[in-house]
Parts: structure tokens; sequence; C-alpha cells
């Protein structure tokens, strides 16, 4: 479906890319691997037309083309899904997937329902339990990119280029999304995905390019798409990735909190966190995690229990309590949690 050859692009005394050689099939789930700064978004752009090569070919179907702009890409079937492609908050599911198309009419009114039947057959084939008549800004993180692929799908996208599509969700909520995405791909769909979970990579994609400085490195198929193998090829050691170890045990206790509870976290909570020391909160989706940190960080109200921070009483009574007691919270959804989206 697509494959690009001898594909070079270099930005004044910077080879972004040197003779980058990749095919995709139809239907194919390719992954693209790579440290930062290896390519991989030049890569992107020049594939949806945002930059040009300075040398090489681009073939869609066999087909020399050549793109000048984002909309030449698009005429020819490539979406961009990137992990915080915007969406319009107040606008459902069908709503979003029409934006930039022809809306149907029916006595000179948007007819809607004709919208949604467009759309709802593509929705139950690929992800049947998404709420269509919802407004996006009340869709979990997870649900938004269903919206997305939605979108890509439903507008006649070939090849879908999903940029870090899971970086923003727990583990339980990307195997969802995956589940979403491979039955998009029984549709004869084409996907790139780049990601730097390598774990998904291997489990998900049927090959993998590696790229490092611009150049490909490798390429991993079958039994040999593994992401220690991954990982060797993009420059490093599977026996020798990093690993933060265990806090000395005299290291004093940071954060203790001591029989928990709020009106959604109902089973008392006890846990220490030493200084220095790295502690995973692992829970499936409405196990109380989420609760746990909000009244952490002052958003949640406790019920009972105590908190103590550096061997002081802790109580804060909304974030600004905890930001002056030394505490940083990067929420689930940073998009609309965690940033002012009209700022710089």
């Amino acid at each position: 479906m697509l494959a690009l050859r001898g594909i070079a692009k270099r930005f004044g005394a910077t080879n972004a890319l040197a003779d980058v050689n990749l095919s995709l099939r139809g239907g194919e789930v390719l992954g693209l691997v790579g440290h930062n700064g290896a390519g991989k978004s030049t890569l992107i752009k020049i594939v949806a037309g945002v930059q040009p090569p300075d040398h090489g070919d681009i073939r869609i179907d066999g087909r020399p083309v050549r793109f000048h702009s984002p909309h030449d890409a698009y005429a020819a079937g490539i979406r961009v899904i990137h992990q915080d492609a915007p969406l319009v908050p107040g606008f459902d599911a069908v709503e979003n997937c029409f934006l930039g198309r022809h809306y149907p009419r029916q006595l000179g009114m948007i007819d809607r329902r004709a919208m949604r039947r467009v759309i709802a057959p593509i929705a139950a084939g690929i992800a049947p339990d998404l709420p269509l008549d919802v407004p996006v800004m009340l869709l979990s993180p997870t649900q938004r990119q269903f919206v997305r692929l939605l979108k890509a799908v439903a507008d006649k996208g070939r090849l879908l280029i999903l940029d870090e599509p899971t970086a923003a969700l727990p583990a339980e909520d990307a195997e969802a999304f995956y589940e979403v995405l491979g039955r998009t791909r029984e549709r004869g769909t084409s996907i790139l995905l780049v990601s730097h979970r390598l774990d998904e990579i291997a489990a998900f994609c049927s090959r993998a390019v590696v790229l490092a400085d611009g150049v490909v490195v490798a390429e991993h198929a079958g039994a040999d798409l593994t992401p220690a193998a991954l990982i060797r090829s993009m420059g490093g050691s599977a026996a020798a990735l990093p690993h933060p170890g265990r806090a000395p045990e005299a290291a004093p206790v940071v954060l203790a909190l001591t029989g928990l509870t709020t009106a959604s976290l109902r089973r008392p909570l006890s846990l220490a966190i030493h200084a220095g020391e790295v502690v995973a909160l692992y829970g499936l989706a409405g196990s109380g995690r989420s609760h746990l940190l909000n009244a952490v960080w002052g958003e949640e109200e406790l019920r009972s229990g105590t908190m103590r921070l550096a061997d002081a009483p802790y109580a804060p009574r909304s974030p600004r309590d905890a930001v002056r007691a030394g505490i940083s919270y990067v929420p689930a959804d940073r998009h609309r949690s965690g940033l002012f989206a009209d700022f710089d």
C-alpha cells in the first residue's frame, strides 16, 4: 500500500533522515520505534505531507506520488492520529466524525439522523460500546481515542499513522484500545504505529522498523519481534535496563497514609513511601487508584484516616495546599486536566 524509497531529509547540518526504505502492505500493522531524535517525527511529517523529502520517492499502491501539503496526503487516504488530536468538546462522536466533511441535509437543515446512519454501522464494527450521543468532553481518554479512530475510518482513511496513541492511557485501557484497533485492521486498514511501549509494539505489530540517527538499523518480525530484540537494535541491552531498586532501609518515610477512606474509596488503605523510593500503584479501572491520588492531591475529602508528610500532619483542603506542601501531580488526562489548552 505504501512504499518509501531512499527518503532523506536534512535540516542545516543535521541529517534527520538518510536513505530510509520502508514498506507497508494493506491491512498490516507496522511498528516504528527509536529513541527521541531518531527521525520518527520527521518521517511521519513526510508521509503526512507536512514536509517534503529532500530526496527519495513515495509510492501509494505502486504509483509514485508527491505530497505538496497535508491535503494531498489526506486525498491519498492517509490519516495521522496524535495522542491529543483535537476534538470539539461539546460535540458528540457522530458530530466530531463529520467535521470537515459534507453534511447530509434535508429541507436545508443538517440531517442528524442521516449522519448517525453513516457512523453507527462503522462504530458497531470497531467500537460497539462507544456512546455516540454523549459530548466527547464527558468521555474517558480511551473513549476519545476511539472517537479519533472512528473519525479516521469513517473518513475513508486507508493508512492510519498513530503517534503514541496509548501514552496517556493506563495499561488496561491500552489493552481495550488495541482491541478496537485490531477490529480496525480487520477492515483492511493499514496502520503505522509509533510507540515507546515496546511490549505493545511486539504484541500488536506484524513487523517493526527501528530508526537510529535517521537511518533504518533493523527490522524485526515473527519470533524475532520482542521487546528485548528491539532494545538491542536501538542500541541498548535488555539485561542492562535501568532499575531504581529499593530505597535504603534507613530512608525516612516521606508520605504515610493510614486507614484512608473517602466517599469513593471505602475500604481503609494504608501506605508508606520512603525517600528515594518509586512506588507503583496498580489496579483495574474503578479500583480506586485515582480516588487515592485525588485524596493526596486535596481534591477528594477524607472520611477517615490520616496522612503525614515528612513526619508532619498533612490534611490538604485543595490542590493549592498540596502544591504548597511540595507535591506535584500529573493526571492521567493531561490534555484536559493538566494543561491550559489556550496557553503556549
